[in-house]
């Protein structure tokens, strides 16, 4: 390869974030298309310059420029060729200490921990665990819903698409579930059946028999569920009352959110503001890096041995001169 094609690769595999990005592309097949040899040689050109293991690396440059191997593909035996790890700065002498490996997760699922990242969707709990709201029921009041399946509350404020109380239906399924138990009725008044509040009848529709009482003393049936009415925050004083998110109820009545120690109420929710990104430092206080530490905002960079275009890009702040390679590399 001549020193022109060679410095714009290496200025192409600079662009990348990181030593494992650059890596993951080479590997990933544009390597071996770079240094694919051609059949024949235009007229007049100069002899090819000899590579016997085939590394991306000329026989001459391994033994004087890198003191690797030029008869080994891979002299110090990580499973990385020699040419693949001069281009992304590693010594092609010494075994990879941080091989590549899956991505890290950037979000948390529903029912996983949320304590150190986001929910992928949905909200984080007072428990420190994911959830989200079902088609047809209310939206949570935290941001666009907390919807499980991703959409933003609809214009009546549910997930998804239901039928309001008096809308005509045909399955209870179709029916809003709020603060309220809705099943689909004859409701007595007109011919068709529409969604009806039956909290306050029994929970089914009129004119038919309430189902036999199971709860135990103390507890209140509540749509098929036994709950204390006094501790309950989604049945809190009586059925369906539902406290707001991160509330609790105490003696039926809901109370103000309770987060842990270190943490505070940001309108709602409760975040950590040495950690949080978009609460940094205090409530709503958006980091636009991404990064929050110690409740500051702190810049993206870049750690020792990363390839740089500028001090900037550097946790240092120095972007220094590669002497062996060339190009920018943080000190």
């Amino acid at each position: 390869m001549d020193p022109t094609r060679f410095d714009a690769l290496a200025r192409s595999l600079a662009r990348r974030p990181t030593r494992r990005a650059a890596l993951r592309w080479l590997v990933g097949g544009a390597f071996a298309g770079l240094f694919a040899r051609r059949a024949g040689a235009p007229a007049g050109a100069q002899p090819a310059r000899p590579d016997r293991d085939h590394d991306g690396l000329f026989d001459d440059d391994e033994t004087d420029v890198y003191g690797t191997n030029p008869d080994q593909f891979d002299t110090d035996g990580d499973g990385v060729g020699d040419g693949e790890e001069v281009f992304v700065g590693s010594d092609p002498r010494v075994v990879d200490e941080a091989p590549v490996g899956p991505a890290p997760r950037i979000c948390a699922g529903v029912g996983e921990s949320c304590a150190e990242i986001e929910c992928c969707l949905g909200f984080c709990t007072q428990n420190m665990d994911c959830d989200c709201v079902t088609d047809g029921w209310a939206c949570a009041g935290i941001g666009t819903g907390g919807c499980c399946s991703g959409q933003p509350c609809n214009a009546d404020g549910f997930c998804g698409a239901c039928a309001l109380l008096g809308a005509r239906c045909n399955a209870d399924a179709e029916c809003c579930q709020g603060n309220y138990a809705a099943l689909c009725c004859f409701n007595g008044t007109v011919l068709t059946t529409v969604c009806t509040d039956v909290t306050n009848i029994g929970f089914v529709c009129p004119g038919e028999a309430p189902p036999p009482a199971g709860c135990a003393l103390g507890l209140t049936d509540c749509g098929g569920d036994c709950v204390d009415l006094a501790s309950h925050a989604g049945h809190c004083g009586a059925c369906f009352n539902s406290c707001p998110l991160g509330g609790v109820c105490q003696s039926g009545v809901c109370g103000g959110l309770v987060c842990l120690d270190g943490w505070t109420d940001c309108g709602g929710y409760c975040a950590d503001l040495q950690t949080d990104y978009a609460n940094c430092g205090a409530c709503h206080t958006f980091c636009g890096s991404g990064v929050c530490n110690g409740g500051a905002c702190a810049p993206i960079c870049a750690g020792p041995g990363s390839l740089c275009a500028g001090d900037a890009e550097c946790c240092s702040g120095d972007c220094g001169l590669d002497e062996i390679f060339g190009g920018g590399i943080c000190l």
